[in-house]
């Protein structure tokens, strides 16, 4: 809570931050994925609401509940890492893999919360 996390990558690896110190470093031996997103969204009375995969579903649409918690999640070197936040996590479409079946998202860093 309160902090900011950062990525930066070049020919020596990955490199996560976290409120601007490093704090892991990933080799990346012959993987160069990105991460995906899942948003946890429960009904009113509780219950996990799952929601199909591969993009398809367009996060912003309001008649689902918003995200209580969003989950960046990747394999880097054979290990399997998530990352959680409260609430969502904003992106924006940047293009299809396979259309009509996968979309690529990027995080929306212009996106500002309003007060």
């Amino acid at each position: 809570n309160g902090r900011s996390i950062d990525f930066k990558k070049n020919k020596s690896g990955l490199y996560m931050f976290i409120d601007s110190g490093e704090v892991f470093h990933f080799p990346l031996k012959g993987y160069d994925k990105g991460f995906s997103v899942a948003y946890e969204r429960r009904e009113p009375d509780g219950t996990m609401l799952f929601l199909p995969g591969h993009g398809m579903v367009d996060p912003y649409d309001s008649q689902y509940p918003e995200p209580i918690k969003s989950t960046f999640r990747t394999v880097l070197d054979d290990h399997l890492m998530e990352i959680e936040f409260k609430g969502r996590i904003h992106i924006k479409f940047h293009s299809w893999m396979d259309e009509p079946y996968f979309k690529y998202w990027n995080v929306d860093k212009k996106y500002k919360k309003k007060l």
